[in-house]
């Protein structure tokens, strides 16, 4: 039996913007609803997904003709829109947007996203979540903006 894997997991740091001084970064968040996603956030999204999620194992070929062994694991907002906010009305996608150095004039940078979707399930709710994770306290304090009431 073999032990390939159909995704590989990035071999290389993420290359991410790097504060000069931790005390000049800055972090902010946003949240917005499945039905207000604008085309150009999830474009964003996708080419972030895209640089960082993996490489395609040696078993690629037998998911699509499109998936060789070796290449990026890519992602469309298409592909994103359809498979992460297929119910917009009850779905969620959380940004996470670095600025290296707020004196600066630089724009903020897509850092990290999450998509989350709740639903009635019986008398509770059921949810899932989705997230691309960068940088492990990133991480937490995205988890901690998503609590579902």
């Amino acid at each position: 039996m073999s032990t390939s894997t159909l995704v590989t997991p990035p071999t290389r740091g993420l290359v991410l913007p790097c504060p000069t001084s931790l005390s000049k970064a800055s972090f902010s968040y946003k949240m917005t609803l499945g039905s207000e996603v604008s085309d150009d956030t999830l474009k964003l999204c996708a080419n972030l997904f895209s640089s960082n999620y993996g490489i395609w194992g040696d078993q690629a070929a037998i998911i699509s003709k499109f998936t060789v062994a070796g290449k990026n694991v890519k992602m469309t907002g298409a592909r994103l829109r359809s498979q992460c906010l297929s119910h917009p009305e009850s779905s969620v996608l959380l940004t996470c947007y670095i600025q290296v150095d707020p004196l600066e004039s630089e724009r903020p940078q897509l850092y990290g996203h999450a998509f989350a979707t709740v639903w009635d399930y019986g008398e509770n709710k059921g949810g899932y979540l989705n997230l691309l994770q960068f940088q492990h306290q990133e991480n937490i304090e995205f988890l901690s903006l998503l609590k579902v009431p």
